[in-house]
C-alpha cells in the first residue's frame, strides 16, 4: 500500500518538537512538517534538538536547518564542519 511504500527502506527517523526527518537507505532525506528542510541526498545520519536538525553527509560535511536558537544555523562554523565523523545532540 501507499503508506508502506512511503516508509520503505527508512534507516533512521528523528524528530524535533514539531517535525520529523528520516534517512532512506539510498541517503535521501525525507521530512514531514519541516517547512525549511533542504533537499539532500547522500545523508549518512541525522540528529535533532527540540527545534533543529543536523545531517552528516557521506562527504563528512554537516548541514543544519530549523530554529536558529536551537542549532539550526551553522553559518559561523560551517568552515570547521568538514571531515566530521560523528554528530550528536
Amino acid at each position: 500500500d501507499g503508506l508502506s511504500a512511503t516508509f520503505s527502506e527508512v534507516l533512521q527517523v528523528c524528530s524535533t518538537r514539531d517535525a520529523f526527518a528520516g534517512v532512506r537507505a539510498n541517503g535521501e532525506l525525507w521530512t514531514w512538517n519541516s517547512l525549511d528542510a533542504p533537499e539532500l541526498s547522500d545523508v549518512q545520519c541525522l540528529v535533532a534538538t527540540d527545534g533543529a536538525f543536523a545531517a552528516r553527509m557521506r562527504t563528512g560535511a554537516v548541514v543544519t536547518w530549523g530554529c536558529e536558537e536551537k542549532g539550526g544555523n551553522c553559518l559561523q562554523v560551517r568552515s570547521d564542519l568538514v571531515d566530521v565523523r560523528q554528530i550528536c545532540s
